[in-house]
């Protein structure tokens, strides 16, 4: 159970991470944007941003996907393989 507990916490930052890398992209469009709006000129990636929320919005259901199917394999002392988090796990858990 604990290193179940482990897995999901360490999935969770993984996520998170994912989502912070992800939405830097419009940040970075914004700031382009207000520095060129200094010199009265516009600057919008429209179709970028776009692309931006729809894998935001598609890592959040999968992360919830990922969280029932861990939560019920838990519950039968069972467990679900995620690739990059099992490393990470079998790496720094004992």
């Amino acid at each position: 159970m604990k290193k179940n507990s482990v897995k999901v916490i360490s999935f969770m930052i993984l996520v998170s991470f994912a989502n912070v890398v992800l939405n830097l992209i419009p940040n970075i469009i914004n700031v382009i944007n207000n520095f060129v709006g200094i010199f009265g000129e516009n600057f919008s990636l429209v179709i970028l941003i776009q692309i931006v929320a729809t894998l935001t919005s598609m890592l959040d259901v999968v992360e919830k996907l990922v969280l029932i199917s861990l939560g019920i394999k838990a519950v039968n002392q069972g467990t679900v393989a995620i690739p990059i988090v099992d490393s990470l796990v079998k790496k720094y858990m004992r």
